[in-house]
């Protein structure tokens, strides 16, 4: 696995260490594949600060982290009630090096609350990309429900 500087941007990203390595490659809760996380990327903040941004409507900190393409998606919610997490977890399912940037895949599990709702789990995998040419930041490039 080739490893790479940066990181995920602004916010305190830049300096977050990435999660250990796992004492084991398989989550026994859930059979899921749980790698380290690639140098930069510190997936529980990530998923924290992308909920805040995109609920305060910090478009500038929003556009910096994700791809135009998610930008573009995530723009319509955004100013949504916040997200309040009561549990969540992060597994990195995929690390994959591209000619031109990284992709890693990250599983988040959990349950969360937005606004007065009750409680709903998740179950998402994020996707996020750095590129290899500047700026050299982990961006979200896409959610998958599963």
């Amino acid at each position: 696995m080739h490893s790479t500087q940066g990181g995920y941007g602004g916010q305190g990203f830049g300096n977050a260490p990435a999660f250990p390595p796992a004492p084991s490659l398989i989550d026994s809760a859930n059979g899921s594949i749980n790698l380290p996380a690639p140098a930069g990327l510190a997936p529980l903040e990530a998923f924290r600060s992308l909920q805040d941004f995109n609920s305060t409507g910090n478009k500038e900190a929003l556009r910096r982290v994700t791809t135009p393409g998610m930008f573009a998606e995530l723009e319509g919610s955004m100013g949504s009630p916040p997200l309040r997490i009561l549990v969540l977890n992060a597994s990195v399912q995929d690390v994959t090096e591209e000619p031109h940037q990284t992709v890693a895949s990250v599983r988040y599990t959990g349950e969360v609350t937005e606004g007065v709702n009750p409680p709903e789990p998740i179950d998402e995998v994020w996707h996020f990309v750095l590129p290899r040419s500047s700026p050299a930041v982990w961006q979200l490039a896409g959610i998958e429900q599963v």
